[in-house]
């Protein structure tokens, strides 16, 4: 009778046992999903008038632009700094023109070609203290024909002048097991946290490459990023005029956007991330020619004197020959440097310091750690330059004893 009793148990024990796997392994099985949640910006607020501001000192500055009279100096996603000329050799601070989300800008004539977020701007600066805008293109760096290079335009009413774009994405991951009693989550809750994130500001932590931008003036003909590849602008009593033209080859318009657009002498650069394009302007003919860089290019310089381009890079100077396209030998890599430019035989390259090399065998000449910014031009025997420490100007007549202006 025991031994039949322990029997009983033992099976029901065993029964129980296999329910139980079963119960577990069954109905159970790995998931992973993801789910995208668009970010967007209301462009409203900051598709607006430009303003005249006191001047102040540039925090991130990009770009120099020299008149007879004046000094422009791009600020990245805010305005442009105006310094007045006293003499060929001082300024002074004038004011700053706001102008939100700039990327890019150069002058010609009276007028200041800007980008403001996704339109096209001419303003008037002939009295840069009254600048006011002349003409604003609208979503002229938004109708690329590659549909990749442009944001993507939310519409949240029934008017087609919403403004709302697509910045950025956030993917959410969820996985685990699933099982009959523990079934895989929806994305409900995080449905309320991200659906449709509508900012007025493109914030700090966000990095945004779009749109794409590019001026530069060049023969008397302001260039731009257009809908194939260059637009040629301008503006007049008559109004704005803009025409495109295809010169850039498919694999260049396709896959690699460009980032920017820069000219001298006569010549026009276009570079991307490892790639730079050059166009010789010689009358109404344009010859191209493009190159591949093994790491990402940070700028470029034309030396006339040895007709040769020289790239700054994130491994260092390289240069190529026009006629022939053969490289130099690369150098060493120079930390934290940021512009290039060529003066008669020798680089300049500029960023945590200022240092000069001969060309083309790219012997260091000197290094001056007190010299640095971000960006800089050269005028006669001046150096300027703009950074953290402001715009300062530098005699550099003699290479070896470069001295501050006073």
């Amino acid at each position: 009778m025991k031994k039949n009793i322990f029997f009983l148990i033992f099976t029901v024990l065993i029964i129980s046992c296999d329910n139980e796997y079963e119960t577990v392994h069954k109905f159970s099985r790995p998931y992973e999903v993801s789910k995208e949640y668009s970010i967007y910006l209301d462009a409203r607020n900051i598709l607006t008038n430009i303003q005249v501001r006191p001047a102040t000192n540039p925090e991130s500055p990009f770009k120099i632009v020299s008149t007879d009279k004046y000094l422009f100096i791009g600020e990245m996603m805010k305005g442009v700094h105006v310094y007045e000329k006293t003499d060929s050799r001082h300024v002074n601070p004038l004011c700053f023109i706001e102008c939100k989300y700039i990327k890019a800008f150069d002058v010609m004539d009276d007028y200041l070609y800007c980008n403001n977020f996704i339109d096209l701007l001419v303003v008037d600066i002939k009295n840069p203290l009254s600048a006011r805008i002349l003409h604003r293109e609208e979503r002229y760096f938004n109708r690329y024909y590659n549909s990749n290079w442009n944001m993507l335009e939310k519409s949240v009413s029934e008017t087609s002048h919403d403004r709302v774009y697509q910045i950025a994405s956030k993917t959410i991951f969820l996985s685990g097991i699933e099982t009959d009693e523990d079934p895989a989550p929806d994305f409900s809750e995080y449905d309320q946290l991200y659906e449709d994130i509508i900012v007025d500001e493109i914030p700090d932590t966000l990095k945004v490459d779009k749109p794409h931008v590019g001026f530069t003036g060049i023969s008397g003909v302001m260039n731009t990023f257009g809908y194939y590849s260059l637009a040629f602008c301008s503006y007049s009593q008559s109004g704005f005029h803009s025409t495109q033209s295809l010169i850039w080859n498919t694999e260049f318009n396709y896959n690699y956007p460009a980032i920017k657009l820069h000219s001298e002498n006569e010549i026009l650069f276009i570079l991307s991330e490892n790639n730079f394009y050059y166009y010789d302007y010689n009358g109404n003919q344009i010859q191209a020619k493009s190159s591949y860089i093994s790491s990402q290019i940070i700028d470029a310089s034309y030396m006339t004197s040895q007709k040769t381009f020289w790239f700054l890079s994130a491994q260092g100077i390289s240069g190529e020959l026009k006629e022939n396209g053969q490289y130099t030998p690369t150098s060493m890599n120079i930390p934290g440097a940021e512009a290039i430019t060529c003066v008669n035989n020798y680089i300049f390259t500029l960023g945590a310091r200022l240092e000069i090399h001969r060309a083309p065998s790219l012997e260091l000449v000197k290094k001056y750690p007190d010299i640095s910014g971000s960006c800089m031009l050269k005028e006669g025997e001046t150096l300027i330059t703009a950074g953290k420490k402001g715009v300062l100007l530098y005699d550099i007549s003699d290479l070896n004893n470069i001295k501050l202006i006073p």
